[in-house]
């Protein structure tokens, strides 16, 4: 499997609850496209815990998508590059309430 972990925060003018909604039609059309295998909810950071020593970042919400392989993942980046209806309108609706965006991907060993 491979993964990718998006780290963020939610524009003032918007909320989570309107973020995960978003979200969710959006990897539900990605899914059915074939282009990833899941998608987790956003989930909010804990970093008042010793279990969150990362220094580097301070964004508050974070989201995992799953791909079943590094060539599904790099179908679903062209996919988005291509600006093909109705995915392009559905990832910047998304993409305009999030600020601070990092995202890292991972491949299970």
């Amino acid at each position: 499997m491979f993964h990718m972990l998006s780290c963020f925060d939610i524009r003032s003018a918007s909320n989570l609850a309107e973020c995960q909604a978003l979200l969710r039609r959006y990897a539900e059309h990605m899914q059915q496209l074939g282009l990833i295998t899941g998608s987790d909810p956003i989930g909010a950071r804990q970093n008042d815990t010793i279990l969150d020593t990362d220094e580097d970042r301070d964004q508050q919400y974070f989201h995992l998508m799953h791909f079943r392989d590094r060539a599904q993942a790099d179908r679903a980046v062209k996919h988005i590059e291509s600006l093909q209806e109705p995915s392009k309108t559905l990832h910047r609706d998304l993409y305009t309430k999030l600020e601070n965006l990092v995202f890292v991907c991972w491949a299970d060993t």
